[in-house]
């Protein structure tokens, strides 16, 4: 399958389970074994990153100044309210970018440029990620398909890269960013 010698049909349910069936199960019972001998942090969360985005989208399209007093304190409440999970390279970069763009819209007043540069901003995340060796959607899902082994699995990846690529496609291209509103 890794040299695309082969196709499939049918039933897609049997991929998802293609590890269970033909992969090597011992190096996911190792690491569940693992996990439950030491306390760690739980798997990463999407909730982290889609958080801050969510309220400063709702919120500075509402009302710019007020908006983002209360994205600033949402945000700022994330990683409390997310403490007991991993932070990843983006949830960290939407905690920040969204409190520089909340920021912005309180001082200039304006909510409409701010949002669609969030726009532009968060499509951009998505597009670039797929220049990173894991795309930013299998940062949060990879744990689902064996952790850190789904790297391994092309069909894993690609399907990844495909996605992250078409939803900063359409993020970006959606984000009607119009400098001179």
């Amino acid at each position: 399958m890794g040299r695309q010698m082969y196709t499939v049909s049918g039933d897609f349910s049997l991929m998802i389970d293609w590890d269970k069936f033909f992969g090597n199960s011992s190096a996911v019972k190792k690491t569940e074994e693992n996990s439950l001998n030491t306390m760690e942090l739980k798997k990463p969360s999407m909730a982290t990153m889609l958080l801050p985005w969510i309220a400063f989208w709702i919120a500075v399209s509402i009302n710019p100044e007020t908006g983002a007093l209360i994205t600033l304190i949402i945000t700022a409440a994330v990683p409390l309210i997310m403490r007991d999970h991993r932070f990843v390279i983006w949830d960290q970069l939407s905690i920040v970018t969204v409190a520089v763009l909340s920021a912005t819209a309180n001082i200039t007043e304006n909510g409409a440029i701010s949002t669609n540069v969030g726009y532009l901003v968060f499509g951009l995340f998505w597009l670039l990620s797929c220049l990173t060796k894991e795309p930013l959607c299998a940062t949060y899902v990879k744990y689902n398909y064996g952790g850190e082994s789904a790297h391994q699995n092309p069909l894993f990846m690609k399907t990844n890269y495909i996605l992250a690529a078409a939803w900063g496609h359409v993020i970006c291209t959606d984000s009607n960013l119009d400098l001179s509103a």
